[in-house]
């Protein structure tokens, strides 16, 4: 291990934090929490933060996007801190794991032979331009390489930027899950009260995707559910994401997210959901059950997280071993929001929260 790895265990857990999460406490419904880290695999700088929050106990996890430039040290430090990873597939930055889709400009790709980027994926979508067939051709190919990377398919898979949720691709997407005998995904959609559209500190464009994505997400869980994917019933992460994440968001993020896991079905004190709702505790009726698309949902809130130091970069400017292609690394990444994010997961003040609230830290096998 050198001398930058050597320092993963800067962060540490708040005393008592670990210890605390994983007590025994007999509580009727439990609150679990998955904390996942996305975007592994994107450079050196960012694994390094991730390995840090997981090994303080900050992080259940993270999500490896395997066309980045750093995946291949990434999956090395996952096997070497056993630290759980499930797949960040990507179709919308870098280049294509894929050696053989067309590079006509009307595919997936642009004629350079890179993704078209976040919105020209979707304008490309909503034009009818992507052949699903070439999605699943790009995801299959992700999929391999997972398993290549880290011996065994991704038990949860998510998409970058959100694309999985586009009702053009969720079929693909589902399609490809299924097949590879993934059992869980994302479906972004905001716990707070009116979702991303009801938070005036997002700024007004990325608050508009936001609030699409969640349309798009609400959308694609009948696509999920018919394939058998589950997803956490309660979702965080666009409303404190980056500059965003203060302990107080976290806090009214985590309550309502609280609230969404008590409208669910009731999970036991041995951990197995009984099928049954809160109305049909009191009065035992058939029609009070959960829908099929209710029995997909898992009692856990996800966290969606974006820890990291920012990518390092030559006296030119340019980073280096950063980004999923030849155009580097994105602001996002050079930015020092991820190392805020660390600094936020780390306040001892918001394991006290969790401790209070009954949340315990858990992993995708909970899924």
């Amino acid at each position: 291990m050198g001398e930058k790895e050597a320092k993963c265990c800067e962060l540490r857990v708040p005393r008592g934090m670990a210890e605390e999460m994983s007590e025994p406490r007999v509580v009727r419904r439990r609150r679990r929490l998955l904390v996942v880290c996305d975007d592994m695999g994107y450079c050196p700088q960012r694994n390094r933060g991730i390995v840090e929050c997981f090994l303080a106990g900050l992080a259940s996890g993270a999500s490896l996007i395997v066309n980045g430039r750093a995946a291949e040290d990434a999956a090395r430090l996952a096997k070497t801190h056993r630290m759980p990873l499930g797949l960040h597939a990507n179709v919308t930055e870098g280049e294509p794991v894929c050696q053989t889709l067309p590079r006509s400009g009307r595919g997936l790709l642009l004629p350079g032979g890179t993704f078209r980027g976040m919105t020209g994926f979707r304008e490309a979508m909503d034009r009818g331009d992507i052949d699903p067939k070439e999605l699943e051709m790009e995801l299959t190919a992700q999929m391999d390489r997972f398993r290549e990377l880290t011996g065994s398919w991704p038990r949860h898979v998510d998409g970058h930027q959100h694309f999985h949720v586009h009702p053009g691709a969720c079929v693909a997407f589902a399609r490809v899950l299924r097949a590879c005998g993934t059992v869980s995904t994302r479906v972004p959609v905001e716990a707070c009260a009116g979702g991303a559209a009801a938070c005036p500190w997002i700024w007004a464009e990325k608050r508009e995707f936001f609030s699409s994505v969640e349309r798009e997400a609400g959308a694609a869980r009948a696509v999920f559910s018919q394939h058998g994917l589950r997803w956490a019933r309660a979702f965080v992460g666009m409303s404190t994401m980056g500059a965003h994440m203060t302990l107080e968001r976290l806090r009214t993020a985590l309550a309502a997210a609280c609230e969404q896991l008590e409208e669910g079905p009731v999970v036991d004190d041995d951990g197995e959901d009984d099928g049954a709702t809160r109305a049909s505790m009191v009065e035992e009726r058939a029609d009070d059950r959960p829908t099929e698309p209710e029995r997909h949902r898992a009692a856990v809130i996800e966290l969606m997280a974006h820890p990291g130091y920012r990518s390092e970069g030559r006296p030119d400017g340019v980073a280096v071993a950063a980004g999923c292609g030849p155009d580097g690394p994105d602001e996002f990444s050079m930015s020092e929001e991820r190392e805020h994010e660390m600094r936020t997961l780390a306040r001892p003040e918001l394991a006290q929260f969790l401790t209070e609230s009954g949340i315990r830290l858990c992993s995708f096998e909970d899924l």
